[in-house]
Protein backbone atom coordinates (compact mmCIF):
# COMPACT_ATOMS: atom_id res chain seq x y z
CA UNK A 1 0.00 0.00 0.00
CA UNK A 2 1.28 3.49 -0.81
CA UNK A 3 0.30 6.83 -0.08
CA UNK A 4 1.03 10.12 -1.38
CA UNK A 5 -0.24 13.71 -0.65
CA UNK A 6 0.96 16.67 -2.18
CA UNK A 7 -0.18 20.67 -2.00
CA UNK A 8 1.88 23.22 -3.22
CA UNK A 9 0.76 27.06 -3.72
CA UNK A 10 3.46 29.87 -5.03
CA UNK A 11 2.64 33.39 -5.84
CA UNK A 12 5.86 36.03 -7.01
CA UNK A 13 5.60 39.82 -7.43
CA UNK A 14 8.34 41.59 -9.58
CA UNK A 15 8.43 45.21 -9.34
CA UNK A 16 4.56 46.96 -9.79
CA UNK A 17 3.32 44.35 -11.25
CA UNK A 18 0.56 42.22 -9.93
CA UNK A 19 0.87 38.93 -8.90
CA UNK A 20 1.73 36.40 -10.39
CA UNK A 21 1.34 32.15 -9.84
CA UNK A 22 3.75 29.72 -10.23
CA UNK A 23 2.45 26.77 -8.27
CA UNK A 24 -0.81 25.29 -7.77
CA UNK A 25 -1.82 21.99 -7.58
CA UNK A 26 -3.33 19.60 -4.94
CA UNK A 27 -1.93 16.09 -5.63
CA UNK A 28 -3.27 12.68 -4.16
CA UNK A 29 -2.14 9.41 -4.88
CA UNK A 30 -3.29 5.72 -3.46
CA UNK A 31 -1.96 2.55 -4.75
CA UNK A 32 -2.84 -0.79 -3.56
CA UNK A 33 -0.54 -3.98 -4.63
CA UNK A 34 -0.40 -7.64 -3.58
CA UNK A 35 2.52 -9.44 -3.34
CA UNK A 36 1.62 -13.05 -5.31
CA UNK A 37 5.48 -14.26 -5.68
CA UNK A 38 6.02 -13.49 -9.27
CA UNK A 39 8.56 -10.28 -10.23
CA UNK A 40 5.63 -8.21 -10.95
CA UNK A 41 2.44 -7.58 -8.57
CA UNK A 42 -1.10 -6.91 -9.42
CA UNK A 43 -1.97 -3.51 -8.33
CA UNK A 44 -4.97 -0.94 -8.00
CA UNK A 45 -4.39 2.94 -8.09
CA UNK A 46 -5.94 6.43 -8.14
CA UNK A 47 -4.56 9.85 -8.38
CA UNK A 48 -6.53 12.88 -7.93
CA UNK A 49 -5.27 16.45 -9.63
CA UNK A 50 -6.89 20.03 -8.90
CA UNK A 51 -5.75 23.38 -8.57
CA UNK A 52 -6.07 24.96 -5.49
CA UNK A 53 -6.93 28.66 -6.40
CA UNK A 54 -7.42 30.39 -9.61
CA UNK A 55 -5.35 29.68 -12.19
CA UNK A 56 -4.66 32.93 -15.22
CA UNK A 57 -3.54 32.87 -18.77
CA UNK A 58 -0.81 35.42 -18.24
CA UNK A 59 -0.25 36.01 -21.47
CA UNK A 60 -3.10 37.92 -21.95
CA UNK A 61 -3.82 42.01 -20.38
CA UNK A 62 -5.15 41.49 -18.32
CA UNK A 63 -4.99 37.76 -17.36
CA UNK A 64 -7.75 35.62 -18.35
CA UNK A 65 -8.69 33.10 -15.65
CA UNK A 66 -8.70 29.89 -16.71
CA UNK A 67 -8.91 27.31 -13.58
CA UNK A 68 -9.86 27.41 -10.21
CA UNK A 69 -10.31 24.79 -7.31
CA UNK A 70 -12.08 21.43 -8.69
CA UNK A 71 -12.38 23.20 -11.59
CA UNK A 72 -10.99 21.01 -13.45
CA UNK A 73 -10.21 18.16 -11.15
CA UNK A 74 -8.87 15.02 -12.67
CA UNK A 75 -9.28 11.88 -11.22
CA UNK A 76 -7.61 8.36 -12.80
CA UNK A 77 -8.28 4.51 -11.51
CA UNK A 78 -5.88 2.32 -12.87
CA UNK A 79 -5.64 -1.73 -12.16
CA UNK A 80 -2.32 -3.88 -14.14
CA UNK A 81 1.31 -4.41 -12.74
CA UNK A 82 4.24 -3.16 -11.02
CA UNK A 83 7.75 -3.83 -10.99
CA UNK A 84 9.98 -2.76 -8.19
CA UNK A 85 14.11 -3.18 -7.49
CA UNK A 86 14.99 -2.25 -3.97
CA UNK A 87 12.95 0.96 -3.08
CA UNK A 88 15.20 2.89 -5.84
CA UNK A 89 13.31 2.11 -9.13
CA UNK A 90 9.83 1.61 -9.17
CA UNK A 91 7.48 1.23 -12.57
CA UNK A 92 3.64 0.15 -12.98
CA UNK A 93 0.92 0.10 -16.05
CA UNK A 94 -2.27 -0.80 -16.46
CA UNK A 95 -5.33 -0.12 -17.86
CA UNK A 96 -7.11 3.50 -16.50
CA UNK A 97 -9.93 5.35 -16.92
CA UNK A 98 -10.04 8.80 -16.45
CA UNK A 99 -12.30 11.21 -15.08
CA UNK A 100 -11.76 15.41 -16.06
CA UNK A 101 -14.90 16.82 -14.32
CA UNK A 102 -15.39 21.21 -14.23
CA UNK A 103 -17.60 23.69 -14.04
CA UNK A 104 -17.34 26.84 -15.39
CA UNK A 105 -14.02 25.77 -17.36
CA UNK A 106 -15.85 23.45 -19.52
CA UNK A 107 -12.65 23.80 -22.33
CA UNK A 108 -11.10 20.90 -20.35
CA UNK A 109 -14.71 18.87 -20.55
CA UNK A 110 -16.27 20.15 -23.57
CA UNK A 111 -16.80 17.36 -26.53
CA UNK A 112 -16.39 19.16 -29.53
CA UNK A 113 -19.11 16.72 -31.06
CA UNK A 114 -21.87 17.84 -29.32
CA UNK A 115 -22.55 21.40 -30.95
CA UNK A 116 -25.58 21.96 -28.45
CA UNK A 117 -24.30 20.86 -25.66
CA UNK A 118 -21.27 21.99 -23.17
CA UNK A 119 -20.35 18.88 -21.21
CA UNK A 120 -19.29 19.20 -17.63
CA UNK A 121 -17.84 15.65 -17.60
CA UNK A 122 -15.81 13.90 -19.48
CA UNK A 123 -14.61 10.59 -18.80
CA UNK A 124 -11.80 8.79 -20.99
CA UNK A 125 -10.22 5.33 -21.23
CA UNK A 126 -7.15 4.06 -21.96
CA UNK A 127 -2.98 2.99 -20.46
CA UNK A 128 -1.61 4.58 -18.00
CA UNK A 129 2.20 4.34 -17.21
CA UNK A 130 4.21 5.77 -13.83
CA UNK A 131 7.50 5.23 -13.30
CA UNK A 132 9.48 6.36 -10.58
CA UNK A 133 13.77 6.22 -9.95
CA UNK A 134 15.36 7.29 -6.60
CA UNK A 135 19.12 8.32 -6.38
CA UNK A 136 20.80 8.35 -3.23
CA UNK A 137 24.61 10.09 -3.48
CA UNK A 138 26.93 10.63 -0.59
CA UNK A 139 24.33 10.71 2.34
CA UNK A 140 23.81 14.06 0.98
CA UNK A 141 22.61 14.52 -2.47
CA UNK A 142 19.30 12.58 -3.79
CA UNK A 143 18.04 12.62 -7.09
CA UNK A 144 13.96 12.14 -7.63
CA UNK A 145 12.81 11.33 -11.10
CA UNK A 146 9.12 10.73 -11.99
CA UNK A 147 7.39 9.87 -15.47
CA UNK A 148 3.68 9.49 -15.50
CA UNK A 149 2.18 8.80 -19.26
CA UNK A 150 -1.85 8.35 -20.09
CA UNK A 151 -3.08 7.77 -23.85
CA UNK A 152 -6.47 7.02 -24.70
CA UNK A 153 -7.99 4.19 -26.57
CA UNK A 154 -9.43 6.71 -29.15
CA UNK A 155 -6.30 8.42 -29.90
CA UNK A 156 -3.48 6.00 -28.95
CA UNK A 157 -0.80 8.19 -30.76
CA UNK A 158 -1.33 11.14 -28.22
CA UNK A 159 0.00 11.16 -24.66
CA UNK A 160 -0.24 13.30 -21.88
CA UNK A 161 3.20 13.23 -19.90
CA UNK A 162 4.38 14.81 -16.81
CA UNK A 163 7.88 14.34 -16.50
CA UNK A 164 9.06 15.49 -12.98
CA UNK A 165 12.70 16.10 -11.49
CA UNK A 166 14.08 17.12 -8.17
CA UNK A 167 17.55 17.30 -6.97
CA UNK A 168 18.57 18.13 -3.42
CA UNK A 169 21.24 18.66 -1.23
CA UNK A 170 20.89 18.63 2.29
CA UNK A 171 23.74 21.35 3.36
CA UNK A 172 23.17 20.96 6.72
CA UNK A 173 20.63 19.29 9.77
CA UNK A 174 18.19 22.39 9.51
CA UNK A 175 19.05 23.66 5.58
CA UNK A 176 18.60 21.85 2.11
CA UNK A 177 18.63 23.09 -1.24
CA UNK A 178 17.22 21.63 -4.69
CA UNK A 179 16.31 22.34 -7.86
CA UNK A 180 13.16 21.37 -9.80
CA UNK A 181 12.42 20.89 -13.37
CA UNK A 182 8.74 19.83 -14.61
CA UNK A 183 7.78 19.16 -18.18
CA UNK A 184 4.16 19.11 -18.83
CA UNK A 185 2.50 18.18 -22.36
CA UNK A 186 -1.18 17.79 -22.12
CA UNK A 187 -3.14 18.73 -25.31
CA UNK A 188 -6.34 19.03 -23.65
CA UNK A 189 -4.95 22.45 -22.00
CA UNK A 190 -2.21 23.68 -24.39
CA UNK A 191 -0.73 22.25 -27.66
CA UNK A 192 2.56 23.77 -26.48
CA UNK A 193 4.84 21.73 -24.01
CA UNK A 194 5.26 23.47 -20.70
CA UNK A 195 8.05 23.68 -18.59
CA UNK A 196 8.80 25.21 -15.35
CA UNK A 197 11.73 25.32 -13.17
CA UNK A 198 13.03 26.88 -9.76
CA UNK A 199 15.24 26.72 -7.23
CA UNK A 200 14.21 26.44 -3.51
CA UNK A 201 16.56 26.95 -0.11
CA UNK A 202 14.29 25.62 2.58
CA UNK A 203 14.71 25.55 6.50
CA UNK A 204 13.67 22.06 8.08
CA UNK A 205 13.45 21.20 11.36
CA UNK A 206 11.82 17.73 12.92
CA UNK A 207 9.59 18.19 15.93
CA UNK A 208 9.45 14.14 16.51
Amino acid sequence: MFHQVAAILGKTKTGGRYFITTDNEIYFESVFSMNIGWKTDPFFGINLRTPITGGYDYKKDPPEKIADFFDPAYITQSIGFSYEIRKIFWSRMGVGVQLIIADQYRQYTDNPETINDIEKVKIESGLESITSLNLFFWNHVSLKINCRLFTTFKKPDVWDIRFENTLAYIASEYVNFNFNMLVIYQRDQSSRTQIKEKMQLGITYRIF
